[in-house]
């Protein structure tokens, strides 16, 4: 697309921000990732049941699988059953650079529409026909949105997963605590009044729905992600939408985050998401910062930041996924691949940037599990 095609707001902040408008001509492909625990899902059931041959694994995403773009999933047997869900091949890298065991506790602190959180509380095995250790914790601030997510929770069987509706920004809630400490309703009424916290979960299984304001900091999440608000430019389908197919007139675009005074309180928000979710974060845990803009202002920027203003925290390596390009590889404070820049010209797929951060444990500090 040239970027003379493009309206003046989006056209003026692709230049300010230098990134080429040709990532809108890109024909991104539709890309779902399967989940079928005790049961093998062949490429031929695929292309079967999704009536098209053109179905292919995405060599650094397991379990993810690309198709042409005009095939809908809905209709199909797998997805009405769970077994595919539809999610961009870029989303997976937010989880991989987790490195999730199955005993963490992990906070998404912007976790709407919701396919990242069922992925991740999915790599934890809690479903109702797998034992759990860990739980995901969503939060969002938006009740449309995180009623979406409870949607999803609900289809593919989730019961290690809560949902808040609460300001990322400000959010308190620590994570769960098992054993004795987690509250059901044999606990004695007053034990269960002084130990709920006055968040009020949106969504949980009974066993997740205590919430325990204990000082015990052991109580922090052992994973955090941030997938921040953004512009979100580097997501084709989302700036797309603003413009009619039929006529190629744009419209709507003054709701995008565009002009100087709305970046200055998209960045201001960015930074204070990332400050909350460092706070809730174990000492030795990992903090993943993402977002789907290619803006440096909003990703490289952000994280340099922070990283200069937290004395315990340091850019961490992630561990690149053979197959994955080069050129997605991105240095942060002079650590080579703490993060990973996508897009549809590096990787055929929407834009993401990723970062990974460590909180250094202070002298002394033991790590164990809660």
């Amino acid at each position: 697309m040239r970027l003379n095609d493009l309206p003046s707001p989006l056209r003026e902040y692709l230049f300010a921000h230098d990134i080429p408008p040709e990532i809108y001509d890109v024909q991104i492909p539709r890309f779902f990732r399967v989940h079928s625990p005790g049961r093998s899902v062949t490429l031929d059931d695929l292309r079967r049941d999704l009536g098209t041959t053109t179905v292919a694994p995405v060599v650094w995403a397991p379990g993810f699988y690309s198709c042409p773009a005009h095939v809908r999933l809905v209709g199909s047997a797998l997805y009405q059953a769970g077994t595919v869900l539809g999610m961009d091949a870029s989303s997976s890298l937010a989880a991989h650079a987790l490195s999730l065991t199955p005993s963490d506790h992990v906070l998404d602190l912007c976790c709407a529409p919701g396919a990242k959180l069922v992925y991740l509380a999915q790599a934890l095995h809690g479903t109702q026909s797998v034992p759990f250790e860990g739980t995901v914790t969503g939060v969002d601030v938006s009740k449309d949105r995180l009623a979406t997510c409870r949607s999803l929770l609900k289809k593919h069987k989730i019961v290690n997963a809560r949902l808040f509706c609460a300001d990322g920004t400000t959010f308190s809630a620590l994570a769960p605590v098992w054993g004795v400490a987690v509250l059901n309703k044999r606990t004695p009424p007053q034990v269960r009044q002084a130990d709920v916290s006055s968040l009020r979960v949106f969504h949980a299984p009974q066993t997740l729905r205590a919430n325990r304001p204990c000082l015990d900091p052991m109580a922090l999440y052992d994973k955090v992600l941030v997938d921040a608000e953004c512009t979100h430019d580097g997501s084709v389908a989302h700036i797309l939408k603003y413009r009619d197919a039929a006529t190629g007139q744009w419209r709507g675009v003054g709701k995008l985050w565009l002009d100087d005074q709305q970046l200055a309180g998209l960045e201001s928000l960015q930074r204070r998401l990332l400050r909350n979710g460092w706070r809730l974060l174990k000492p030795g845990g990992i903090l993943v910062y993402s977002t789907c803009s290619l803006s440096r202002r909003q990703n490289e920027a952000i994280v340099e930041r922070f990283l200069d203003e937290a004395l315990d925290a340091r850019p961490d390596p992630i561990d690149v996924p053979v197959g994955l390009p080069d050129a997605c590889r991105v240095e942060i404070a002079g650590v080579q691949n703490a993060a990973l820049r996508m897009d549809p010209l590096r990787s055929q797929t929407s834009g993401l940037f990723v970062a990974r951060l460590r909180k250094i444990a202070p002298d002394g500090y033991v790590l164990s599990c809660m």
